[in-house]
């Protein structure tokens, strides 16, 4: 696989999770944190899914896990401030670097920089070579659905869940956390595709 969520996928079998009715927010402290389905299409082989926990801050403060159905979160993107760090849990490693196309490409394959997901999220603002279809409500909050698309290769969010969160530290600071390795983020980016 070319970019770390498609070998996390392939080698966890995503998409047997039944799927959840939305559910709103429960009233309470901590920022609102959604669960989506996520689906990504590309050029060739097959689609694959994952479950995504997002939070997203304008104008650029963007923070995603993406958790097996069995375990704890595989892969933690954290960014704000014009600074990223994609954190593997497998190997305990953090990979720092600018929000530019390499964070989101690196879990995704969709290059796009963070600023342009929180805008696409947010406002349903296309990034340049991309379309962008949003539902759901309005301009500023999370949608209830996005389909970001360019030529085959594609992505789309699908809303399941709203829960207050309860974090541990604060989120959307693109710094990585005391303790873990830290490599470069172009590293995780270069990481050659699988054929799988």
């Amino acid at each position: 696989m070319r970019r770390a969520l498609a070998a996390a996928v392939a080698a966890i079998g995503v998409g047997c999770a039944a799927r959840q009715g939305f559910k709103p927010a429960p009233a309470g402290r901590g920022e609102p944190v959604a669960t989506y389905r996520l689906v990504l299409q590309e050029e060739t082989g097959p689609s694959r899914r994952v479950r995504l926990i997002l939070w997203v801050g304008r104008p650029d403060r963007l923070h995603a896990e993406i958790v097996p159905p069995v375990g704890g979160v595989r892969f933690t993107l954290d960014a704000g401030g014009g600074r990223a760090c994609v954190i593997d849990a497998a190997d305990g490693v953090a990979y720092a670097g600018s929000d530019g196309v390499e964070a989101v490409d690196a879990l995704t394959g969709i290059r796009i920089t963070v600023p342009e997901a929180v805008a696409a999220l947010l406002d349903g603002a296309a990034p340049p070579g991309w379309s962008v279809e949003r539902d759901g409500d309005a301009p500023g909050e999370l949608p209830r659905r996005l389909h970001l698309a360019s030529g085959a290769r594609s992505m789309t969010l699908t809303l399941e869940n709203v829960v207050r969160s309860i974090a541990a530290g604060p989120l959307g600071t693109g710094a990585p956390p005391a303790g873990l390795p830290v490599r470069p983020l172009e590293e995780l980016a270069r990481a050659p595709r699988d054929s799988s």
